[in-house]
């Protein structure tokens, strides 16, 4: 049976390990080192465990979610779900589950992020109505073979 809820103390264990093996998954993605290290370490998003969502399968920890909201844009900076738990409607729920929190706080709108090349990503976003509305392009300024 898929669950979501809104993380407690006591799932800190799960969250960590969650986290950790999304940002090791993404870092292997093309801009995935940049994005894993914006993001805050997994020990920040276990401290302040406000709007982190986790997706159980009976009653196993499979998956979770962060969500922000500040104004009339919701942002939704991660959403992992382990690779034995996907394709069985554990993302789905986390991502409902997402809106209808952000919804609650008055946001209108939502943001999510896939990383370039990450397809699967994509198409689940898409497959849950959500557009690609921005590319963000990056380049490093720090010089390190000495060109430009």
């Amino acid at each position: 049976m898929i669950d979501v809820r809104p993380a407690a103390r006591g799932d800190e264990d799960d969250v960590r390990r969650l986290a950790e093996l999304a940002r090791s998954t993404a870092v292997g993605g093309r801009g995935g080192a940049q994005l894993v290290a914006e993001l805050p370490p997994a020990a920040e998003v276990v401290a302040d465990l406000t709007g982190v969502l986790v997706g159980t399968i009976g009653g196993h920890a499979m998956g979770y979610a962060v969500t922000h909201s500040s104004g009339r844009t919701g942002r939704l900076p991660e959403l992992f779900v382990e690779p034995p738990a996907r394709s069985v409607g554990l993302g789905a729920a986390l991502l409902a589950a997402a809106r209808e929190r952000l919804v609650a706080a008055g946001c209108e709108t939502i943001d999510s992020q896939a990383l370039p090349g990450d397809r699967s990503t994509k198409n689940f976003f898409e497959a849950h109505g959500m557009v690609t509305r921005l590319l963000v392009t990056h380049r490093s300024l720090v010089r390190t073979d000495g060109s430009d």
